[in-house]
């Protein structure tokens, strides 16, 4: 049997092409209108140049399905921007699409399956970009909270209402899931905990240091979730879902949030929401991930649970970890002035941080980060170390290559491509849901005669923004800032039972 070792280096650095690249150049040309808030330009983007990230084959007799590693992240991105282009029926598609991956090809696998082992493979020889983007919980949250969204602005409230109860089933599931991912690796978690109360190992890699992460936003709780499962289950005034417990855990999550208590009193006292107008602004854009090199030296990871103690050592006295950094969101103002006719203006109140809610979850996954990129820097270092030491031999005359090939690969690759190839690849897995908010923000008020209002950015700098707002009996106003001078809206009404859109 003829081995071609060049030849299969070549193909698997070929399959993995974009694995060596940033998922934020990549989808810049989708980002890129998005940050500016022209959702029209980005969503022809990411329909167009970008479909292949996204796009889905079907195969009804096999019952199979095909797509690219990117498939999810790149639905959700769609679904999102979308949304924010009006095109709410198309959003949810995408939605779908990314909710249907999720479920049948990763959740209900029993097994790890051959694509599970090659994926597994590949980000070893390659990096951990070249696994399938599975989803973090957060955003799978996030993802039936958005459909629920969706669903009510194209005036589906029966739909919405669906969503609703499927975002605690989601959230238990995705817990689930990732607990079962975590598993393996909680002898890692110990040892970065004991690292990371080592000042002068945080000195040198502040990167590692841990946040405090206030207790609302631990154990995967969204409080955005439940305030939309809330306002929805208000808006249907349902005797079997009245948004009480919804409100009820809000009170509990938030406390001191003046909005959520009123509201939750209203809910006390059997009023219903008739003549009431629900904001939800959606402050900013989230955080997202970047990839940076760490070296660490390989006697502050000898004592790790994931590093060995053979003769590795002897010839890696430095470890170059590709690992994602945290940035934080930025908001695009502190608060959204919403003003009526008889001059009030009153504010919106922050529900949801997804800078803590995402940096609680980025700090529980790293042991698993750490874990795998050990291991991806122990199995490329010591390939390294083989080619180096059959090249000696070869150069010594020792041994005599089986092929042409051969030749050629231990020749070139272990006296010129070596290193470069090794660079090529230290590449972070940094993909996340770019287009989330870096907050969300709420206020409920009584509808103004004039069905009119008045919304302004505190802290921002662009013009107000006149709202005209639809018939029914209760509204909800969605308010999207994705910078300090953006304002886009859109709005639906609810009158007694049929659908009024605006």
């Amino acid at each position: 049997m003829t081995h071609r070792p060049l030849s299969s280096l070549l193909l698997l650095l070929a399959s993995c092409g974009s694995a060596t690249h940033s998922w934020n150049d990549e989808i810049s040309d989708v980002m890129d209108p998005y940050r500016e808030g022209n959702f029209s330009r980005a969503a022809a983007e990411i329909n167009g140049s970008f479909r292949q990230q996204w796009a889905v084959k079907l195969d009804p007799e096999k019952g199979q399905m095909t797509y690219g590693d990117n498939a999810i992240i790149a639905n959700l991105e769609r679904g999102r921007i979308l949304f924010d282009a009006g095109k709410f029926e198309k959003s949810l598609e995408a939605f779908e699409l990314a909710e249907t991956i999720l479920h049948h090809d990763f959740d209900e696998r029993a097994i790890v399956s051959v694509k599970d082992a090659a994926a597994e493979t590949e980000s070893l020889m390659v990096n951990q970009k070249a696994m399938p983007y599975s989803g973090f919980v957060y955003d799978r949250i996030l993802l039936n909270t958005y459909k629920a969204m969706a669903a009510a602005s194209a005036g589906d409230l029966e739909r919405a209402l669906v969503e609703c109860r499927r975002v605690d089933e989601t959230q238990e599931e995705a817990k689930r899931v990732f607990q079962k991912e975590a598993k393996g690796s909680k002898g890692s978690r110990k040892t970065l905990l004991e690292l990371q109360r080592d000042d002068s190992f945080i000195k040198k890699h502040p990167e590692l240091r841990g946040a405090s992460i206030p207790e609302t936003y631990r154990d995967f709780v969204n409080p955005f979730a439940t305030l939309v499962k809330g306002v929805m289950r208000r808006i249907k005034n349902h005797p079997d879902e009245t948004g009480e417990v919804d409100f009820r855990n809000l009170v509990a999550m938030l406390p001191g949030n003046r909005e959520i208590s009123a509201e939750y009193a209203r809910i006390r006292k059997n009023e219903s929401a008739a003549g009431t107008l629900y904001v939800i602004w959606e402050n900013g854009l989230g955080p997202r991930r970047r990839s940076i090199e760490v070296a660490i030296q390989y006697g502050e990871i000898r004592r790790t649970t994931y590093a060995p103690s053979w003769e590795f050592s002897d010839y890696l006295d430095t470890a170059y970890l590709a690992l994602p950094e945290f940035i934080p969101g930025r908001q695009a103002g502190t608060s959204l002035w919403v003003e009526t006719t008889d001059g009030t203006r009153p504010a919106t109140e922050l529900i949801a941080d997804m800078n803590a809610v995402e940096r609680f979850e980025y700090q529980e996954r790293m042991p698993l980060v750490l874990m795998r990129e050990f291991a991806r820097v122990i199995a490329q270092e010591t390939m390294a170390n083989e080619i180096e030491k059959s090249a000696k031999k070869k150069d010594k005359g020792k041994i005599k290559g089986d092929n042409d090939d051969t030749e050629i690969f231990w020749t070139i690759v272990a006296k010129l491509g070596a290193l470069t190839y090794k660079s090529l690849v230290n590449q972070a897995d940094d993909r996340c849901w770019r287009s989330l908010a870096c907050n969300y923000q709420f206020k409920a008020l009584p509808i103004p005669d004039n069905r009119r209002v008045r919304l302004s950015v505190k802290g921002g700098s662009g013009k107000p923004e006149i709202v005209e707002l639809p018939d029914g009996e209760v509204l909800l106003l969605i308010v999207r800032s994705v910078n300090k001078n953006h304002l886009s809206h859109h709005s639906v009404g609810f009158p007694l039972g049929r659908k009024t859109l605006g």
